[in-house]
């Protein structure tokens, strides 16, 4: 009895680990399978009305400003991602030196951008924006 529930434990554990494999993106499982590595920097950050409460679900997208050559600006588009009901944010970019701006769209209040660098390697970098709202004139 205790054999079986032993075996069932490691086939339960089997099953979850297949399908982790499996739900990895594809272009990740290759770089897995080839020994390369999978590291990026981070740029997050959080956004605030400017009364301190944090805005959820603002529009916040990443553009390359300026990269290196064999840097990001030829691999990565325009990211776009809404804000956590904190009002954080993040997205995953290339570990290269390179530019990037981050601008921050909540209807009702003032947009917002401002320009972060990524120095290289494996850093984060944070971007936090304090929006007001829009004049009703």
């Amino acid at each position: 009895m205790v054999e079986n529930r032993s075996f069932r434990r490691l086939f339960s554990l089997l099953c979850l680990l297949l399908a982790a494999c499996a739900a990895a993106p594809a272009e990740e499982r290759k770089k897995v399978a080839a020994g390369a590595s999978l590291e990026y920097a981070i740029v997050g950050g959080t956004v605030f009305r400017d009364d301190g409460f944090t805005l959820a679900v603002a529009e916040v997208t990443l553009a390359v400003v300026s990269a290196e050559p064999s840097g990001p600006k030829a691999k990565l588009k325009k990211l776009k991602t809404l804000s956590s009901p904190r009002g954080e944010f993040s997205f995953r970019v290339p570990p290269v030196p390179g530019k990037y701006r981050v601008t921050v769209f909540v209807k009702g209040f003032q947009a917002a951008e401002k320009v972060v660098e990524i120095q290289g390697g494996t850093e984060r970098v944070d971007a936090t924006f304090s929006l007001s709202p829009e004049s009703k004139h």
